[in-house]
């Protein structure tokens, strides 16, 4: 049976970090930008099946709900960073 919570009732919260550049590499993990003396896990992926498997299934899917506020790319009607 899948769930929502662990098993006190707390729901699930999803804290992993994405990253992908160029759609020639991208990082999956729990690493974050700043040091907080944490144990992380992640990994790199240069595979270029994989990572077009992760842009459709995973990326595209979720940057389909933000790209209307875009500011920059070429979704962006202006962009901030030129």
């Amino acid at each position: 049976m899948l769930s929502d919570t662990w098993p006190n009732g707390y729901q699930f919260a999803n804290h992993a970090k994405f990253l992908m550049v160029d759609d020639q590499v991208l990082y999956v993990g729990s690493e974050n930008l700043y040091s907080a003396d944490l144990i992380e896990y992640g990994v790199f992926i240069s595979d270029p099946n994989g990572i077009a498997q992760m842009k459709k299934q995973y990326w595209d899917q979720l940057w389909r709900y933000p790209k209307r506020v875009a500011i920059s790319g070429p979704e962006a009607q202006t962009c901030y960073f030129e």
